[in-house]
């Protein structure tokens, strides 16, 4: 009777365990959205950092050899937005021919890092195409900076026939798929669509309903340099600008894009978890200070062996315990004492791991 007892309380415990397991998993989908970060495409109102933006133009295609991420480091420049991917006009996605090698290079040089994927979508099917091909390309990746939907392509805004609204719902097609998807998202392009200053056929959409919801990285030319008439607001009303096409650094022979963000991305996206960093993910540069001054001792003993060989034994005894449950289904024989008390112990071991969990998961999301 007591062997019964305790199967059935097994049985019950390994339900609340699976109950628990979904409502962590749930949890676990939440995005740095969810976890209190407001909305606004709109800066600090000063400059934060300065970036470049590079794509395979920079390496593969280049004229003058591959960009060197050391040497933008050198130059001043602590980010980079990297082209993961691109919609080509015979309309196939694919991925950046340096994205792979820059992302790997950018990080080794100690450069925070984003990406764009340069879309060409003419209806809501195809910017959702695209954002799925850019989710595939920066699998497993981390980012300091948000993922951008780079939306400047006059093929896309002739076959939408300007269409302000139209293209709203293409954009949130695109941007929100990354969202959901845990990233930080922003749209790119340039004053001819998007500034009111130029009468951009997008302004007014961007102003009262994109930039309300998500990041905005204006690309205008108009004197070369970061502060000049026409970028006079742009500190407050945008997160990062491009103000010149025309950048040269030490050891690279070409011209580049240069930027500057108004925004403090890497603290956003580590404190809200976007991007595949963890929520309240250290600075790393603090995280460096505290091993420093806290240097880890070698112990001179094994505090966790005792822990281990009861882990063990329990573990053993468990195994034990399996076995004779699958003879005693089986038809053998099994004392009350055996088995059933053997059982009831994994019982309570399961419980005891479960109601952890779920302490553990409660407390995470209290601090959220």
């Amino acid at each position: 009777m007591k062997r019964v007892i305790s199967l059935i309380l097994t049985a019950g415990i390994l339900i609340t365990c699976m109950l628990t397991l979904g409502s962590v998993s749930a949890f676990a989908a939440e995005t740095g959205y969810d976890r209190g970060y407001v909305r606004t495409m709109g800066g600090s109102g000063k400059v934060v950092t300065k970036g470049l933006d590079v794509s395979e133009w920079q390496g593969a295609l280049s004229e003058v050899g591959t960009i060197d991420f050391a040497d933008v480091k050198k130059a001043g420049y602590s980010y980079v937005i990297l082209r993961a991917g691109v919609k080509l006009n015979a309309g196939s996605n694919r991925i950046d021919e340096n994205f792979e090698e820059f992302y790997t290079a950018a990080k080794k040089a100690g450069l925070d890092v984003g990406a764009y994927y340069y879309s060409q979508a003419k209806s809501v099917a195809e910017a959702k195409e695209e954002a799925d091909c850019f989710l595939e390309y920066v699998k497993g990746k981390k980012f300091e900076y948000p993922l951008y939907m780079d939306y400047e392509n006059k093929a896309a805004k002739e076959a939408i026939g300007s269409n302000a609204q139209t293209a709203k719902t293409i954009c949130y097609a695109f941007m929100d798929t990354l969202a959901d998807a845990g990233y930080l998202v922003g749209l790119y392009g340039y004053g001819a669509w998007f500034d009111d200053q130029y009468d951009g056929w997008m302004a007014d959409v961007l102003n009262n309903d994109i930039g309300k919801k998500y990041e905005f990285w204006m690309a205008n030319y108009y004197s070369g340099t970061p502060e000049n008439e026409k970028s006079k607001d742009f500190p407050t009303k945008y997160g990062m600008y491009q103000y010149t096409s025309s950048c040269r650094i030490s050891g690279f022979g070409a011209n580049l894009d240069a930027n500057v963000s108004y925004k403090d991305y890497p603290s956003i996206v580590r404190k809200y978890g976007f991007n595949g960093y963890a929520p309240n993910t250290p600075d790393p540069i603090v995280e460096t200070e505290a091993a420093t001054e806290k240097p880890t001792e070698k112990p001179t003993e094994k505090p966790t062996e005792a822990k281990t060989e009861s882990v063990t034994e329990a573990a053993t005894e468990s195994g034990t315990c399996s076995e004779g449950s699958s003879e005693s289904l089986g038809g053998a024989a099994q004392s009350d004492n055996g088995c059933g008390a053997s059982v009831g112990t994994v019982a309570v071991l399961l419980a005891t791991a479960c109601a952890g969990g779920a302490l553990m998961f409660t407390e995470k999301k209290k601090r959220h």
